[in-house]
C-alpha cells in the first residue's frame, strides 16, 4: 500500500487494481478507502462527469468550506495555470487549525498534487496528496491520496483531518461536478 501511495505523489499514475468488492462498492456510488495508516489513505470514487469537470470541481478551493463541516473557510493566495495556493482555515471543537497549501496541476493528465506551502506559519507540520481523475466514458474515476501529519495535535483530530472530512470532501465535488456537467 505504501508503494500506491509513495507512487501517487510522483505524478500521473496508471489506476490500480481493484477487487471485486471494491469494483461493486464503486458501482454503488459508495467511497472506496484503503487505509495505509491513522494518517493516510487512498480512496476511489466515481462521478458522473467527464474528467476535466472533474478536475474542475477538485480545484474549486473555496467551494470546500461548504461540502466539508470543519472547514471554515478557503481563501486563494496565488493563482496561475499550473500552482494554485490556498489557505485553509479549519475548526474541531475549540481546536482551530490554519495551514497553507500549494496544488501542481496537470490539466492534460487530469492530475493535481498538493503539499503543505511551508513558506507561511501553519498549525499542522505536513499534508500531502494528489487527485487522479481517470476517463471511464462519458464518466470519471477518481483516487485521492492523502497523507497528513499535525505534529503534537492529538490523533483523534489528526484522524478528523484526514478521514473525517475525506468523505463530505468527495462527496461535495461529485455533487459539484455532476451538477456543472455540460
Amino acid at each position: 500500500m505504501w508503494l500506491l501511495l509513495a507512487s501517487a505523489f510522483a505524478g500521473p499514475v496508471t489506476l490500480p487494481e481493484l477487487t471485486e468488492a471494491e469494483t461493486k462498492a464503486l458501482d454503488a456510488r459508495e467511497i472506496v478507502v484503503r487505509t495505509e495508516s491513522e494518517s493516510s489513505v487512498v480512496a476511489f470514487i466515481d462521478i458522473d462527469a467527464p474528467p476535466d469537470v472533474v478536475l474542475a470541481a477538485v480545484l474549486d478551493l473555496p467551494a470546500r468550506a461548504g461540502d466539508i463541516d470543519n472547514l471554515d473557510k478557503v481563501s486563494l493566495y496565488r493563482e496561475e495555470t499550473d500552482i494554485i495556493g490556498a489557505k485553509f482555515e479549519a475548526s474541531l471543537i475549540g481546536f482551530s487549525a490554519d495551514f497553507h497549501i500549494l496544488y501542481t496541476v496537470d490539466r492534460a493528465e487530469n492530475y493535481t498534487e498538493y503539499h503543505l506551502d511551508e513558506s507561511y506559519e501553519n498549525d499542522i507540520s505536513a499534508s500531502d496528496g494528489a487527485y487522479q481523475v481517470y476517463a471511464r466514458g462519458e464518466h470519471s474515476r477518481m483516487m485521492y491520496t492523502a497523507d497528513i501529519s499535525a505534529g503534537g495535535t492529538p490523533m483523534w483530530i489528526k484522524k478528523a483531518l484526514v478521514g473525517g472530512s475525506m468523505s463530505e470532501q468527495l462527496e461535495g465535488q461529485r455533487r459539484r461536478a455532476e451538477t456543472e456537467r455540460p
